[in-house]
């Protein structure tokens, strides 16, 4: 190459610097880039466990609840022979 003054070559070098930084720049730009995609990628995949553990917290409490109908209706039934039972008791008992 050959530089016709000194001012080419000052001009030469400020442009391969501007041009380095900007390669420097593009650098870290994609290295955060990857970065960023890694810790959304790892968020992502927490709230998916998070999301399973609340979908089977909730089918827990889903069966539990069933479970809680079921005892209710039985005692129900019984409260309702023993009140059937004591009203046909006071009735015999009157004869």
């Amino acid at each position: 190459m050959y530089f016709s003054s000194v001012q080419d070559v000052i001009l030469f070098s400020l442009t391969f610097l501007v041009l380095v930084g900007f390669g420097f720049l593009h650098f870290f730009l994609f290295r955060e880039y990857a970065q960023q995609k890694k810790r959304q990628e790892r968020r992502l995949k927490e709230l998916e466990q998070l999301v399973q553990v609340e979908i089977i917290r909730s089918d827990k409490i889903n069966t539990t609840s069933h479970l809680l109908d079921h005892v209710k209706s039985r005692a129900n039934e019984q409260l309702e022979l023993i009140r059937l039972q004591i009203k046909s008791m006071g009735k015999n008992s009157s004869f």
